[in-house]
């Protein structure tokens, strides 16, 4: 018979026993932290759209650790954004630790290599890749795209993704976007909408809406004139702009004016709402980190009426927008 082993003393701990801490919590759902605030990237965005451009292709991160607390680079808790600033004949890797890496291409042409899959892509793509073993661009020109990645989440588990089970690649063609944005006209006025958006989904994932099982990732529109509904998720947000002349947003209080190509960060749980006061339609890409969350039925959406009249006032009051710019052709740093 097995005997029970005696709890050693302090002088025969084991060093596993040094690295046990308790807490007793006075209130257990109070947060440990604050929450990060909103935000966007104007110095990162200025570098791409402004050039000059490096000799050699780059990844250039989008990165908020310092301010998140953590010690790799992150946009959010459990996303990363990054442009790719992809120099023909220049190939660029991505290895870094990930489930799925979402793909826009802004300009440019050529293929990406994803496991036993070869993507070509072109200008107004996008891109869904199987991430965990590794991902490699082959620009045919040179070419700038911004990616999305759920690699901080796997740095947090401690864990390299899983490749069991990897899906597919998916690519949504520029001309395949565009026919399914055509269709947008008919949910034109329904109440209920938050806004008119397209969503991106695939094979394997199309009951439940979701872009991989950890992104929802779609186009979101907004007519000239218009207000989005103040709201909330608890999924993060990352939103490009791809056409947003004189819009703006009011994210937990704060304003943040659209430029072209410019990245803002929505926290998770931050009531927000887009207003457009150009004479354009708002066109965006918007990534979440809400498949979790909606797997879990914990997805958190509501409208956030309360904060409806501080964003009208915040957005009417100065908005002068910032007005749509031409993206920079590449130049070379010699």
């Amino acid at each position: 018979m097995a005997t029970i082993a005696q709890r050693p003393d302090a002088q025969t701990a084991e060093p596993a026993d040094d690295r046990a801490r308790f807490h007793i919590p006075v209130n257990h759902f109070k947060p440990l932290q604050a929450r990060a605030a909103s935000g966007s990237f104007e110095a990162e965005r200025l570098q791409v759209v402004q050039g000059p451009w490096p000799v050699r292709s780059r990844a250039l991160a989008l990165d908020r650790s310092a301010e998140l607390g953590l010690d790799s680079p992150a946009t959010t808790p459990t996303m990363l954004a990054h442009y790719l600033q992809l120099r023909a004949a220049d190939p660029l890797s991505q290895s870094e630790p990930a489930l799925s890496r979402l793909y826009y291409v802004h300009s440019g042409s050529g293929r990406s290599l994803a496991g036993d899959e070869v993507v070509p892509w072109a200008a107004g793509d996008v891109l869904v890749l199987p991430a965990a073993s590794g991902v490699r661009h082959e620009a045919s020109a040179d070419s700038l795209v911004f990616t999305v990645s759920d690699e901080p989440l796997w740095r947090y588990l401690g864990v390299r993704a899983l490749s069991q089970r990897r899906p597919g690649a998916v690519r949504y063609t520029a001309a395949a976007i565009a026919g399914e944005m055509a269709r947008l006209d008919q949910l034109a006025g329904r109440e209920e909408a938050v806004g008119r958006a397209v969503i991106f989904t695939r094979d394997t994932l199309e009951p439940a809406h979701l872009t991989t099982p950890f992104f929802i990732a779609n186009i979101n529109t907004l007519e000239a004139g218009r207000d989005q509904r103040a709201h909330c998720h608890n999924g993060a947000a990352l939103t490009l702009s791809l056409q947003g002349e004189s819009c703006s947003s009011f994210v937990a209080g704060q304003r943040i004016d659209w430029a072209p190509l410019g990245v803002m960060v929505t926290p998770a749980g931050a009531a927000h709402s887009h207003h457009n006061r150009g004479s354009r339609t708002m066109i965006s890409l918007v990534v979440q980190d809400s498949g979790f969350y909606q797997h879990a039925g914990v997805s958190g959406f509501r409208f956030a009426p309360d904060e409806d009249p501080r964003a009208a006032a915040a957005i009417d009051r100065t908005n002068v927008g910032i007005a749509a710019a031409v993206v920079a052709a590449p130049r070379h740093i010699a």
